[in-house]
């Protein structure tokens, strides 16, 4: 389904109110038996932000469900709940913590968060595209590029899958992957890939250090696909930048995921 986008004037009307800290997002992609979930997925967000005391705005969340709302302890009324004009918020504090509980949809157009059944192995394989504008349909937030934040991801996962976010994996316990904070970033930049994916790493050396590399793909392709091929131009990738800027590559680790179906966004790359 297609939702409206933000109009300018209220894009600039919202980011004069409100300055984000930071996002906690809690996600169970599992069944509540430990299998994949099918049509649906819980998203628990908690978002901390400042605001003009009194003011009034709203967060965009595009769930199936929106199962409560709460504003600094407070209740919220969702009943009129509409994913076309999110929720609003009223009477904003000058500090202020909102936590929304929803289910949102998967995707099977490259929207959002999207979930594909391979053929081959029945395994099910998920991967995020959000430009421009379809966080909101993972998580409530903000969600225009000018109100960035920093980015708190955990993910319950059935547990012989792969997770990876934009920041570095701190620990996985009883099936939930816990990630570093991201540094300040915009709301489309936010990644998310899980899925039965194998997994290839690679290290990129030069005079400045080292950086990590990492390729996932689907299991069944390296039997007409190799990776070999694509760690060289991870590295190379790293080289232009260093020699183009003058200067050391800014990310810590690049990592590349071929994602299955044919949407516009076929590799996701990771860089924090």
């Amino acid at each position: 389904m297609a939702l409206p986008n933000l109009t300018r004037d209220q894009a600039v009307e919202r980011a004069a109110l409100i300055t984000v800290d930071t996002y906690r997002i809690s996600l169970d992609l599992t069944d509540g038996n430990g299998g994949p979930g099918e049509r649906t997925f819980r998203s628990t967000t908690t978002v901390a932000f400042d605001a003009l005391p009194g003011a009034d705005t709203f967060i965009d969340i595009a769930a199936d469900t929106v199962h409560r709302a709460t504003l600094n302890g407070r209740e919220l009324d969702i009943s009129g709940y509409d994913e076309s004009t999110g929720i609003t918020l009223v009477g904003l504090a000058e500090h202020n913590e909102l936590v929304v509980d929803a289910d949102c949809r998967y995707s099977n157009t490259g929207e959002g968060l999207h979930r594909f059944v391979d053929p081959v192995d029945n395994e099910v394989y998920l991967y995020s595209q959000f430009e421009t504008a379809d966080a909101k349909r993972m998580f409530a937030c903000f969600d225009q590029p000018d109100i960035k934040a920093a980015f708190d991801v955990s993910v319950r996962a059935p547990e012989h899958w792969q997770v990876i976010s934009n920041a570095a994996p701190l620990s996985v316990e009883d099936g939930v992957h816990t990630f570093a904070t991201t540094p300040r970033m915009s709301t489309y930049l936010v990644a998310l890939i899980a899925g039965p994916y194998a997994k290839w790493t690679d290290t990129y050396i030069d005079e400045h250090g080292e950086i990590p590399l990492g390729i996932f793909c689907r299991p069944h392709w390296p039997s007409t696909w190799t990776p070999s091929g694509c760690s060289p131009r991870q590295s190379r990738g790293s080289a232009s930048t260093t020699s183009t800027l003058a200067c050391p590559t800014l990310s810590a680790s690049t990592t590349s995921c071929s994602c299955p179906n044919s949407t516009p966004v076929q590799w996701k790359t990771r860089v924090r």
